[in-house]
């Protein structure tokens, strides 16, 4: 079963979110990402405005994943679960994320 190897992490809503981490394959190496077509799938309001993007080289699994501060801004506080579908070579898997914690912004920052 794939993993993913990026970590939990807090993120304020209504800022920009950038995320890196790198797919593992089922044996605990780097995912070849090369001619994979990605798919944010986390389940929230969020999935369709995530920009994934495999970085270069893409043999070495890493990725990176974008919200703008709009998207954030209409996300409520609370855990999501991040999950990706990656399609390479005609089959399609689907990797589960790390726990995301979206905090409110605090009002005398």
């Amino acid at each position: 079963m794939p993993t993913t190897g990026y970590r939990y992490r807090n993120f304020v809503a209504g800022d920009a979110w950038d995320i890196n981490g790198t797919l593992l394959d089922q044996d605990s190496n780097p995912l070849d990402l090369t001619n994979a077509f990605i798919v944010d799938s986390s389940g929230s309001a969020v999935e369709t405005n995530a920009t994934v993007t495999a970085v270069n080289p893409p043999s070495k699994g890493m990725i990176n994943i974008k919200l703008s501060a709009a998207t954030t801004a209409t996300i409520a506080p609370g855990r999501y679960t991040d999950a990706l579908r990656i399609t390479r070579v005609g089959r399609t898997s689907t990797f589960r994320g790390s726990s995301i914690r979206c905090v409110a912004r605090n009002a005398f920052a």
